[in-house]
C-alpha cells in the first residue's frame, strides 16, 4: 500500500508548539530552508516500524535553539549564546531532541494507520549521510515553514517526505 504525505497545516504547527512551549508560536508559510554544506541546521528523520524511512524534518539553527531553549524557559540570551557560537547548551539540545519527536505527530498524522518513530537526530548538518541530504532537497512533498517564538525568535523549519510504499 503507498502513502502520501499532507502538508501539515501551520495553524495545527502553531497551535501543538504554543500548547508545548505555554508561549505563543507564530507558523506561515516560508522561504525554502537552506540545507546546503555551509548551511547550519539541525534535522531529524522518522520511519516506519519495519525501518522504512518516511521523512526527515529540519530546522535552521536560530529555530532550534529557540524551541529547544523555550521548552524549558531557558533566559534568551542562552539561544542567543547558541546561535552566535554553534555551541549547544546540553539541556537545550535535549529539548530540541524532544521537539523533533513531538514532530512525529506530522508524519503519524500523514500516514494514518502506520506507525511512525523519530529515528535519529543530527545536531550537525555535517553528521547527516549524503542521501538524507538528497532525500531532503528531492523529496517529491517537502513544506517550507517560518516559525516565530514569542521571547526568542524566528527561523525556519521543512517537513520532507517521499511517503511510503
Amino acid at each position: 500500500m503507498s502513502y502520501h504525505f499532507r502538508k501539515p497545516d501551520p495553524a495545527s504547527i502553531s497551535k501543538m508548539f504554543s500548547m508545548l512551549l505555554g508561549r505563543k508560536v507564530a507558523v506561515r508559510s516560508g522561504s525554502r530552508l537552506k540545507t546546503g554544506s555551509r548551511d547550519v541546521f539541525t534535522a531529524a528523520t522518522f520511519r516506519t516500524e519495519d525501518g522504512s524511512m518516511v521523512g526527515i524534518c529540519a530546522m535552521d539553527l536560530p529555530l532550534s535553539a529557540a524551541l529547544g531553549c523555550s521548552l524549558s524557559l531557558m533566559p534568551p540570551h542562552v539561544h542567543k549564546k547558541i546561535v552566535e557560537t554553534g555551541e549547544w547548551d546540553e539541556m537545550a539540545w535535549d529539548n530540541t531532541h524532544e521537539i523533533y519527536n513531538i514532530c512525529t505527530r506530522f508524519f503519524h498524522d500523514a500516514f494514518s494507520g502506520v506507525m511512525i518513530a523519530l529515528d535519529k537526530v543530527y545536531t550537525n548538518p555535517g553528521d547527516l549521510p549524503r542521501e538524507h541530504i538528497k532525500y531532503i532537497r528531492r523529496a517529491s512533498s517537502r513544506y517550507d515553514f517560518g516559525c516565530e517564538v514569542h521571547g526568542y525568535g524566528s527561523g525556519g523549519i521543512a517537513f520532507a517526505s517521499n511517503g511510503a510504499d
